[in-house]
Formats: structure tokens, C-alpha cells, sequence
């Protein structure tokens, strides 16, 4: 019989696995592969099954030692409150009996449900900001000196709880929660709001996007440029296909001026009809050079993979 294991993948932004080996002290995990864009994986290896005479005994005793350590290890992290809270605590008190264990796997497969709502989530600044660590976005604008910030999730109760919270700490500066494709969003696109929230979110202990939020506080209509493409830098694989370099956002400017022209010029007139002609020809070449650009970005990123061993992989159909 062939030997096979079970693995559990973990995705890491940079340093994180460090700093989670340094809080737990838990071996085992070892990088993985890269595939495509996505960013490095680590995978947390907690169980293999033997070959050969002794396997089943092996895979026993393997099967007691993982739910012990895998038991003290949900049982460290359930002390936090989170929504994964009621998982963890799953997990904690994992049973020997296979019987018991189908009852606590329906409970927990309950509780990875979109709509599940956790008991007991109290949000806090610091819960705020480990959650946008994981699932935020900070973004500005190329037509304004603008921030905006963004926390997307597919469960729509945190989100909302989250909402609640902020709209008591800044009324009015946080839209409600809304649809974004599968998933749901929370948006706060007025600047003085978002720039309140970062400010929050790093006294109460921000780490992954620290480094963006501090660059995006230092925003000013000097250096609009500049912060913007620093913190595209800092961002890594995030919409990093879709970003505009200076000139997009010039063009993007531009595109925009014109169409407020437009919509004050009589419907009719021969100066309507030549700038609507105009606005055209700039949207035109706008989305061309975002093309090349895109190309160029996705060129650069190819070298650099192949320079670091990447090879092709076809794919099974």
C-alpha cells in the first residue's frame, strides 16, 4: 500500500510565518511551491499514513499523538475571540470515537457556513485590526488626494458586526455593507475617516499593512504620485495587474475632466459631438497603454520567476 498523508496549507504574507513560529513555538511547517502569482505557501504537516508491516499500528498511534497536539494547539488559540472561535473549540475537545467525531464534524462543517453567527464576538480596535490585516485593503484614489479603505469577507454577519462598531466610533464615515461579487464588502471612501482608522488601527496593533499605513498617512497633494506607487510596492500581488502607473493616472484624469465638460455642453452643439469624439479616442488609448502596461508588469514578473527556477507546468485537462 502506498504512503500517503494528510496536509493542511497555510498562506502566508511576508514575515508572518516567522513571527507565528516565534508566538508558538509549533514546528513542522516548511515552504511550498509557488504557482503563478499566487504568494508563498506553507503547509502544516500533521498526519502520514506508513507502508508496510506495522502501517496500521503507525497510523494509530500518529492518529492519538496529532489529536493531542493538534488539541493543545486549538485549545492556546481558542482563548481569543474570533470566527473561528467555536471551530477551534471543536477542535479542542476532538473525540476518539469515530461515531462522535462524524456529530463534530457536522457541527463543525456548520460553522464554516457563510451565514453562521458567532456567539459571543465582541469587535474592539484590535480585533479591527487583525481582521484587516487578513481581509482589509487600503487604496488611493488617481484623481484625488484620497484614502479608502476596504474589508471584504464572504460572511456577512462579522462584516456587519465590524459596521455596527465603527458607525459608533466614526458616525456616518463607513457605508453599509454591500455585495461584491460572492462576497461582501466594507467600504469607507472619505479620506479624513479612513486616515482616523488607520491611525486607530496601528496603535491597537496592526502588523501585516503596517508599513502601508504609515505610508498612506503621509498622502499629500505633493506627493499624491509618489505615495501611490510606493504603495502599490508595498501591496505585492494585490490587483497588481490592474494598478495605473503615473501616466494611466494622468490619462484616467484627463478622461474624467472631459466627461464633466461634456455633461455641461448642450446635447446637440458641434462642441458636444467633437468632445464626445475626443473622450473616445482617450478611453481608446487609455485601456491600449493599460494593456501594454499589464503586459509589461506580467513579462517582468515571468523573468523574475524563471530566474528563481520556475518551469511550466501543463496542466491535466
Amino acid at each position: 500500500m502506498p504512503g500517503w498523508l494528510f496536509r493542511r496549507r497555510w498562506l502566508c504574507h511576508s514575515g508572518v510565518e516567522k513571527k507565528w513560529l516565534q508566538a508558538t513555538g509549533w514546528p513542522g511547517l516548511s515552504p511550498s511551491r509557488r504557482l503563478g502569482t499566487l504568494p508563498c505557501c506553507f503547509w502544516w504537516w500533521h498526519l502520514c499514513k506508513l507502508s508496510g508491516k506495522g502501517g496500521s499500528e503507525a497510523m494509530r498511534e500518529l492518529d492519538r499523538v496529532w489529536t493531542r497536539r493538534q488539541s493543545s494547539r486549538a485549545s492556546l488559540l481558542a482563548q481569543w475571540p474570533a470566527m473561528k472561535t467555536a471551530q477551534l473549540q471543536i477542535a479542542a475537545a476532538w473525540p476518539q470515537c469515530s461515531q462522535l467525531r462524524m456529530v463534530e464534524f457536522s457541527k463543525l462543517k456548520h460553522c464554516k457556513q457563510h451565514s453562521y453567527e458567532p456567539d459571543g464576538l465582541s469587535c474592539s480596535w484590535a480585533y479591527i485590526a487583525g481582521f484587516f490585516d487578513a481581509e482589509g485593503c487600503i487604496a488611493i484614489s488617481p484623481h484625488s488626494i484620497a484614502i479608502a479603505l476596504t474589508m471584504t469577507q464572504c460572511n456577512r454577519v462579522i462584516l456587519d458586526r465590524i459596521h455596527a462598531f465603527l458607525e459608533a466610533e466614526q458616525p456616518g464615515v463607513w457605508r453599509p455593507v454591500g455585495k461584491f461579487g460572492p462576497a461582501h464588502r466594507l467600504t469607507c471612501s472619505l479620506s479624513a475617516g479612513s486616515r482616523e482608522a488607520l491611525q486607530k488601527m496601528l496603535s491597537s496593533g496592526l502588523v501585516v499593512k503596517r508599513q502601508e499605513a504609515q505610508v498612506a498617512l503621509t498622502l499629500d497633494k505633493i506627493n499624491h504620485l509618489e505615495v501611490r506607487e510606493g504603495l502599490a510596492k508595498l501591496s505585492g500581488n494585490q490587483s497588481c495587474y490592474l494598478r495605473l502607473d503615473g501616466a494611466g493616472v494622468l490619462r484616467a484624469t484627463n478622461i474624467k475632466r472631459a466627461a464633466i465638460q461634456l455633461t455641461q455642453l448642450p446635447f446637440a452643439s458641434p462642441k458636444a459631438s467633437f468632445l464626445q469624439r475626443q473622450l473616445q479616442d482617450l478611453r481608446q488609448e487609455h485601456r491600449h497603454q493599460h494593456l501594454v502596461l499589464k503586459a509589461s508588469v506580467l513579462r517582468q514578473d515571468i523573468r523574475s520567476l524563471l530566474k528563481q527556477g520556475a518551469c511550466l507546468e501543463q496542466r491535466q485537462k
